[in-house]
């Protein structure tokens, strides 16, 4: 296994508690994923993880990429921020890209607050 895989794989276990099935897979756009993407640039010093996540949910919620952002939502609240902080985050992004994306970003986070049993 390349340093960049492990590198890849244990930040991928940091940001969701475990290695997803997914990272595993064969495919060469999970492997890029995995060592690439998670292996090296998430793994570049001038950012810290926090502030690559916070990155990552206001670029998904401007894309209106709801299953990808379940799972950064996900990562960014287990790396410490706060729902009220990421709330915020979205009514940001939303005057910039759009009411449709805050309101879907607002929507996966209450489900996500719902599933874990925070309050609203």
């Amino acid at each position: 296994m390349s340093e960049n895989r492990r590198k890849g794989l244990a930040l991928v276990q940091q940001l969701w508690g475990a290695i997803p099935p997914l990272a595993n897979d064969p495919s060469p756009l999970i492997g890029e994923t995995v060592e690439h993407l998670f292996g090296q640039i998430w793994q570049r010093e001038v950012l810290k993880g926090e502030q690559r996540s916070f990155a990552t949910v206001a670029i998904l919620i401007a894309l209106n990429r709801e299953t990808e952002l379940r799972q950064h939502i996900a990562a960014a609240r287990r790396l410490g921020h706060s729902d009220e902080t990421i709330e915020e985050l979205i009514l940001h992004v939303a005057v910039y890209a759009g009411w449709p994306c805050g309101i879907a970003a607002l929507r996966v986070l209450r489900e996500l607050q719902n599933a874990s049993g925070a309050s609203t």
